[in-house]
């Protein structure tokens, strides 16, 4: 192990110890669906103190929601991350956002700075359906879209924010699925609630309670369901900042592995991707401080050495659209 993963794993434990609200934390990041007495049996812990902890995330909003991560590839999906520099972005924001928000190939929407104005993450099956959609945008405000760059998502380094463990198999490769009736039934249930009960899935659909449970299994099993985790507010787990960093490499291939050893060894690493375009990385970071974020890109310019050709920052400043799975996946229109 690399002598910054070694560094940063000594500054996660607390004396060799971590409390017990990490670890339910971590754990729900892993499987929002888990129950508590289960919970309680995978952490080592009395269960009436893990409900209180669970209890208490809910309570003081640490636990926004729970979110369903699918692998889009499967489906035949390509993720394209769009960034964009708007001139005048305030004389057009309600319009604008209004026109994303409500566009069925959107998955995720908002706003960043300097460098550009929007990141938005955008789901299709073909080339000419993102080119459309910036054709759109160049249209209803022209004049305002001053600068763009587009990357193509090619799958996930790290999958969950708050996760210093990945439980699920590395570098799998999905299946191209063809999806029934019925497995879109019940993932737009899961995507409603991601936490329901195996009970209520069925009653909300016309499945039985073994056949939820089978497909549920068969969608991790195949790839199609990446996670089901819980989401939290940063700022008040002592991460109120948060960025995106690009990063080109050299021999960028021979990086991936250690890199996803180096993520998933502290919390200040969110969702990582392989992108094709002007960046081979595009990386999530989080921190007490602006300070600390730049402190972790000097260790991340130390990490990957004389392979790393160039990097850039950019600030989040606010989601509009959290993270969801797209109407164009059910084929709708809206």
């Amino acid at each position: 192990m690399s002598e910054i993963v070694s560094k940063v794993r000594e500054q996660l434990s607390l004396n060799g110890r971590i409390s017990t609200v990490s670890k339910v934390r971590e754990q729900l990041s892993l499987n929002g669906r888990i129950s508590t007495t289960e919970l309680a049996h995978v952490i080592r812990e009395p269960r009436h103190v893990v409900a209180y902890h669970r209890e208490q995330l809910e309570k003081k909003g640490v636990l926004l929601r729970h979110e369903l991560l699918l692998n889009y590839e499967a489906l035949g999906f390509t993720e394209y991350l769009i960034y964009l520099k708007i001139f005048h972005y305030s004389k057009i924001k309600e319009r604008f956002s209004t026109l994303v928000t409500e566009h069925k190939h959107v998955r995720w929407f908002g706003e960043v700075f300097p460098e550009y104005t929007i990141r938005v993450v955008f789901l299709g099956r073909e080339v000419q359906e993102v080119e459309d959609f910036i054709h759109l945008l160049e249209r209803e405000f022209a004049g305002h879209i001053v600068k763009k760059e587009i990357l193509v998502s090619r799958g996930l380094i790290k999958k969950e924010s708050h996760a210093t463990r990945d439980v699920l198999p590395k570098e799998k490769k999905p299946l191209s699925l063809d999806l029934s009736a019925l497995d879109l039934d019940l993932l737009r249930l899961l995507h409603v609630n991601p936490t329901e009960s195996y009970l209520a899935l069925a009653r909300n659909s016309t499945m039985s309670i073994e056949t939820v449970r089978q497909k549920i299994a068969k969608f991790k099993e195949n790839g199609l369901i990446e996670s089901i985790s819980a989401k939290y507010e940063s700022s008040k787990i002592g991460l109120p900042f948060w960025c995106v960093a690009f990063f080109r490499l050299k021999n960028a291939d021979q990086h991936y592995t250690r890199l996803r050893t180096l993520l998933y060894s502290h919390v200040k690493f969110g969702r990582t991707r392989k992108t094709f375009g002007s960046w081979n990385i595009e990386m999530t970071l989080f921190g007490q401080s602006q300070e600390e974020m730049l402190h972790t890109l000097e260790e991340l310019e130390h990490f990957f050495g004389d392979d790393l050709e160039s990097h850039h920052l950019l600030f989040y400043r606010k989601s509009i659209v959290s993270t969801r799975i797209p109407a164009i996946v059910f084929g709708e229109k809206k």
